[in-house]
C-alpha cells in the first residue's frame, strides 16, 4: 500500500465517521467518535510530515556530531545536553524551533500557540 492509498483510507474513515456516525450520536460516544476522527487525522498529517521532521532530525544529528543510528534524535539530544557534550547555542535554539512547529503541525495544526509561534519563528 503506497502513502497515497493510506492517506485517502484514513480520510475515508475519517470523513465516514464525521458525516455519517457523528450525527447520530451523542454523549460519551460523540466524544470518542470525534477522538477517533481527530486522531485519523494525527496518523494523515505524520505520513505526510514525518519524513520532513526525520530529514531535519539527521541533518542537525550530523552537524552536532550525534550519531543518528543510535536512537531517536532528541532523546541524544538531551542526553548530551544534560552530560554537557552538547553547548547550547543558536544553531540549537534553531532546530528546537524548527522542530516544534513541525512536530506541532502534525499535532495539532489549529492550535494558537504552534499559530503564533510559527508567526513569530518564521519572521526570524
Amino acid at each position: 500500500m503506497s502513502e497515497t492509498q493510506a492517506e485517502e483510507l484514513l480520510a475515508a474513515v475519517q470523513d465516514f465517521l464525521r458525516r455519517d456516525v457523528l450525527p447520530q450520536l451523542e454523549g460519551f460516544a460523540a466524544y470518542n467518535t470525534r477522538v477517533a476522527a481527530n486522531s485519523l487525522a494525527i496518523v494523515a498529517r505524520q505520513l505526510q510530515l514525518q519524513p520532513e521532521l526525520d530529514r531535519l532530525d539527521l541533518a542537525y544529528a550530523l552537524q552536532a556530531g550525534l550519531d543518528p543510528g543510535a536512537g531517536p534524535i532528541p532523546q541524544q539530544l538531551a542526553r548530551a545536553l544534560r552530560n554537557r557534550a552538547l553547548a547550547p547555542d543558536a544553531s540549537l535554539l534553531s532546530y528546537l524551533r524548527q522542530r516544534a512547529l513541525q512536530a506541532l503541525e502534525i499535532d495539532n495544526p489549529k492550535y494558537s500557540g504552534y499559530l503564533q509561534a510559527k508567526e513569530r519563528w518564521q519572521a526570524r
